[in-house]
Parts: structure tokens; C-alpha cells; sequence
């Protein structure tokens, strides 16, 4: 049977399935982006037009014209929608250029082109999945370094979408020669020449562990001149004889 159309509908420029099996839309709609719940069409919350929709593993990966989702500020106008829940996908083309399309490829990576006919570079955020050994949560220590030639990077946040725990950073840079550490648990960060870094990590960031016996997918937003390294203890769950 047909769905019933969505109210205050211009046009329709993508679709695609949530992990759930829900039916997801976006376009010139209200909220940028609608889901089909089986009984009627659910305002997503965006506050511009959604182009473009992609499933992965992830979540539902949404682009267009925005900077909001379900009041959660982006860096660009990508997110990733997991469990009902916004998180900051950062993607952005160099040049000016604007994203023209994309695709999940079978590995669970994205293929992005470029609008406009031309060439350039897609700078996007780090992703990782990660089973942990052993049988107890775990929480991992990430080394950050930088490569470029300027005078540092910033490095926006990491987040676990399997667990949906996320660690925000305001004013955090990673300059050149040093070495910033992230300790998950503890929720810090430590250079190796300045010290306590602490004070960059934003209030209500929670720490971050790893999940065991399941796949943690693992998203890092920073600059792509960034090079960050994950490490972890396997810590095992004690069992009474």
C-alpha cells in the first residue's frame, strides 16, 4: 500500500532504511528529514534541507544543508543518526567544492564525489570498529600527533557509537613535536610538553569504554593533519568457583 504523503513536502531528494527497517526520507521537508514509524511520518529535527542519506554500520549517515541535528551543533553539514541520537560527523570538501553524492561501500566505508565536475580532496572524520579482547569493559588510551606544517590542528571530539559515550574538546590543538594523550576513563588530555589539558575537555563528556564482545565503532573529529593511535588493556570479568 502507498504511505500518506508528508505535510508541507516540496520535494523529495533521498531515502533510505535505518538499521531498525524504518524508512527514512529527506529533502525540502520539515525537519529536513522524515521517518516512517508504521502509523505516520516522525519529524527528524534538522534545520535545513537533507540531500543525501546513506546506511552503514554506523548509522544513517545524513548530508545537505544544515548545522543542526535534534539540537546538537555539527561542524558540517553531515551527521550520523544511531539509536534515535545525533553525533557530529565531520566532512568537508576542500576548496569550496560542495558534496555532490555518496555511497557505502561493502567494507563499511563511504565513496563521496565531489559536485561540480572537478577534482579535490575530501577531508573526513577517522573511523574505526574495534572488538576488544577480553570479557570486561575496557577503556582506551588515544595518542595524538600532528603532521602538517602549520602551527597545530584542532580535535573536536571522539565518540563510541555503540555505547554512544562521547568526549568533547573546546580550544584543544595538537601542535607540532608534541604528543597529546586522551585517557578515555579519566576523561583528561595531557601533552607531552604542555602538561594538563584537561580544561579543554567540555562538561558533560562522558568517559569512553570499549564494549566487550561487540563490534565499537569509533569516530574521531579533528583535522585530517591529526594522527591518532588507539591502545587498551584487555581487562576479564573474575568468575566465582
Amino acid at each position: 500500500s502507498e504511505l500518506p504523503e508528508i505535510a508541507g513536502v516540496s520535494e523529495l531528494y533521498a531515502a533510505a532504511f535505518e538499521p531498525s527497517g524504518r524508512l527514512v526520507v529527506g529533502g525540502s521537508v520539515p525537519g529536513g528529514a522524515q521517518s516512517w514509524n508504521g502509523a505516520g511520518w516522525t519529524n527528524l529535527n534538522l534545520n535545513g534541507e537533507v540531500g543525501t542519506i546513506i546506511s552503514t554500520a554506523r548509522g544513517l549517515h545524513l548530508f545537505g544543508a544544515f548545522d543542526t541535528a535534534g539540537g546538537v551543533d555539527l561542524w558540517s553539514s553531515c551527521a550520523i543518526r544511531r539509536g534515535g541520537t545525533y553525533y557530529s560527523f565531520e566532512l568537508q570538501p576542500d576548496g569550496g567544492h560542495g558534496l555532490g553524492a555518496a555511497a557505502a561501500l561493502p567494507d563499511g566505508g563511504l565513496a563521496v564525489a565531489i559536485s561540480g565536475g572537478v577534482s579535490g580532496v575530501i577531508y573526513c572524520a577517522a573511523h574505526t570498529a574495534i572488538v576488544p579482547e577480553g570479557s570486561a569493559t575496557s577503556w582506551p588510551a588515544i595518542t595524538c600527533t600532528y603532521s602538517g606544517a602549520s602551527s597545530g590542528a584542532p580535535l573536536y571530539s571522539i565518540v563510541n557509537l555503540t555505547s554512544g559515550a562521547e568526549l568533547h574538546f573546546d580550544g584543544l590543538r595538537v601542535l607540532p613535536g608534541e604528543t597529546v594523550t586522551i585517557d578515555c576513563e579519566l576523561a583528561t588530555a595531557t601533552s607531552s610538553y604542555r602538561g594538563d589539558l584537561s580544561a579543554t575537555v567540555r562538561a558533560g563528556s562522558r568517559t569512553l569504554r570499549l564494549l566487550p564482545g561487540r563490534t565499537n565503532h569509533l569516530l574521531c573529529n579533528g583535522d585530517v593533519v591529526i594522527s591518532a593511535t588507539l591502545s587498551y588493556v584487555p581487562r576479564y570479568a573474575m568468575v566465582g568457583g
